[in-house]
């Protein structure tokens, strides 16, 4: 079909210019309710890791303070005697 052959459109015309604002409107509103779904998704699984690796830090980290330590020696401090350390240079 040629140019010709198609009727002449008036720019004018507040009825073909209302639906194509109306389809813009639509598709930019449709745009962003996507978009924020997949941002409030995608923040929610991070939320979640990130929670999941604090557990698993916290536990770790008291599992290190009931065994003593990374290497399981305990403190490197003497026992206490008398409410002062062992090796304290300060006399009793």
């Amino acid at each position: 079909m040629s140019v010709a052959c198609l009727p002449p459109r008036n720019m004018n015309d507040s009825t073909n210019t209302d639906s194509v604002e109306s389809a813009i409107s639509n598709y930019s509103r449709s745009i962003h309710e996507y978009t924020l779904q997949l941002w409030t998704e995608s923040r929610r699984l991070a939320e979640e890791k990130a929670r999941a690796r604090r557990t698993k830090v916290g536990a770790q980290t008291t599992l290190q303070r009931s065994s003593g330590g990374k290497n399981g020696t305990g403190s490197c401090r003497g026992p206490v005697e008398g409410g002062r350390m062992k090796d304290s240079p300060v006399a009793q």
